[in-house]
């Protein structure tokens, strides 16, 4: 989450104004520590995310065609071992 958090972080730092709005999801109704979230930026500027890939190059490439996403969902997966 932190990758999309920094390019609002950068968007901000620009100028633009971005309307987020995030969403938390569930495993249950009785659950309190959600399983993952759903992030939706927006702004007059035309705020999109970068998609996030582990592989570097494709980070890069990813960044170079701009952003694509206006929303994202990420889940909480157990770190591995």
């Amino acid at each position: 989450m932190r990758h999309y958090e920094l390019q609002i972080q950068q968007a901000v730092r620009h100028g633009d104004t971005v309307h987020l709005h995030v969403t938390p999801h569930y495993h249950s109704d009785s659950d309190t520590i959600p399983v993952g979230f759903t992030l939706e930026a927006h702004s007059e500027n035309g705020f999109k995310f970068h998609a996030y890939s582990r592989d570097p190059k494709e980070r890069r490439a990813n960044r170079a065609q701009g952003g694509t996403l206006n929303a994202v969902t990420t889940l909480n997966a157990p770190k591995r071992s």
